[in-house]
């Protein structure tokens, strides 16, 4: 049965999963070699790829050695059956390094584990059009299979910048299919909600993030996430331009119930008239303040993120107010004076977030940045007089 076709798994399915592989699973785990195994191992190495009858010989003679990497192929084949894969390459390479450190894998740190996946050697490209046995690429599934040894065998996740791990593959093998596709739903709706967008490669970071911090708990279920693990992954991250998807699910999570937060607890049971008090709404004119208001009631989202929102929109007013008065609730919005707002995306860059709240000047310089996309408009929030405000207008873009 496909993972599309396959029953959705249920909340008790979920927290009793184990581990498809696990160390307990091999008695024997001394990671020292004999000196019988060690000419077993080099005996294995010396035999050709057409030699594969000796080859499959030799593994059952060490079977203590062999099986627990011939059951990593076979948890990959299960999920990956048309992958093409050479027991003999990705064993051989890495009983390599076992007989240079003469100590089985099962030993190895994680500083070992990086040597031995940055040493999968490149395929050259004449080779892979051929599709010819040899070498193997980054992306071959040699990355993965030697990443799923050590996660799998060792309870390592050693990640490297020169061969990236495809993280979603990665997490299906481990997990299956259909437990990653359930996190991935869970997250996605919330996500979506707050406002981000699908566009580009929003969704897949998110959801490499997701992953990636199931694979640091060991766990499928977003409900066994934790604030701590959450940080562990993002240490463990290699990726700069994705460490603000960490606070993103994060927030998510809270959002969802799933993780707890003081912080915005303190900030949800805040009262909703204290953002429109007297020292918050100086100069900016009524009925901004009234659209903005308006807003904070009938947006659907989060209290402790329209709180947010709303707290940069009326910095951005305030910041219009004083540098371009002439520009009023009920002027037009015409070609030069497409001022957007709204949100001004800031909950995309923590960077941007701290540079605009410490600088009111430069809210302006997001506004203007942001003004030729206003005229793309998809929806309106109009004040309570019922006039399309020239703020209401500039505003569906980021709503």
């Amino acid at each position: 049965m496909s993972s599309n076709l396959a029953p959705l798994p249920s909340q008790e399915e979920k927290l009793q999963w184990h581990m498809p592989i696990s160390p307990v699973d091999y008695p024997d785990r001394n990671p020292l070699l004999s000196e019988e195994e060690r000419k077993g191992i080099e005996h294995l190495l010396s035999l050709s790829c057409w030699q594969w009858r000796a080859f499959e010989q030799q593994l059952a003679l060490l079977e203590r050695i062999t099986k627990p990497l011939i059951d990593v192929l076979t948890l990959f084949q299960r999920w990956r059956p048309k992958s093409r894969v050479s027991r003999q390459h990705f064993i051989g390479h890495l009983l390599g390094h076992v007989l240079q450190t003469n100590t089985l894998y099962w030993g190895w740190s994680s500083s070992m584990w990086e040597t031995v996946i940055q040493t999968i050697p490149t395929r050259p490209k004449e080779v892979a059009q051929r599709r010819e046995p040899g070498h193997t690429s980054s992306a071959s599934p040699d990355l993965i299979l030697t990443h799923l040894a050590a996660y799998l065998l060792t309870g390592r996740l050693p990640l490297t910048r020169e061969k990236p791990l495809r993280v979603l593959a990665f997490g299906e093998i481990v997990f299956g299919p259909a437990l990653v596709q359930a996190a991935i739903d869970s997250v996605k709706g919330p996500w979506l909600a707050t406002g981000y967008s699908e566009r580009g490669r929003n969704q897949e970071d998110l959801i490499h993030v997701m992953i990636l911090a199931l694979l640091v708990n060991h766990h499928p279920s977003l409900e066994a996430l934790t604030a701590s693990v959450l940080k562990q992954a993002c240490a463990l991250n290699l990726r700069k331009d994705l460490a603000h998807r960490f606070g993103q699910l994060h927030r998510v999570l809270i959002d969802v119930a799933l993780i707890s937060d003081d912080g915005l607890k303190k900030t949800e049971t805040r009262p909703a008239t204290m953002l429109f008090q007297d020292e918050f709404v100086r100069d900016i004119h009524p009925r901004w303040v009234a659209w903005v208001r308006a807003f904070w009631q009938q947006t659907p989202l989060a209290q402790h993120h329209r709180t947010e929102i709303t707290g940069h929109v009326l910095l951005a007013c305030r910041w219009l107010a004083q540098h371009y008065p002439q520009v009023d609730s009920t002027q037009p919005m015409d070609q030069g004076n497409r001022f957007s707002l709204c949100r001004l995306r800031l909950q995309r860059s923590d960077r941007l977030r701290l540079r605009l709240s410490a600088d009111p000047a430069a809210v302006g310089q997001e506004v203007r940045k942001k003004a030729g996309r206003a005229v793309k408009a998809c929806k309106y929030v109009r004040a309570s007089s019922g006039s399309e405000s020239f703020l209401s207008r500039s505003s569906k873009v980021f709503l």
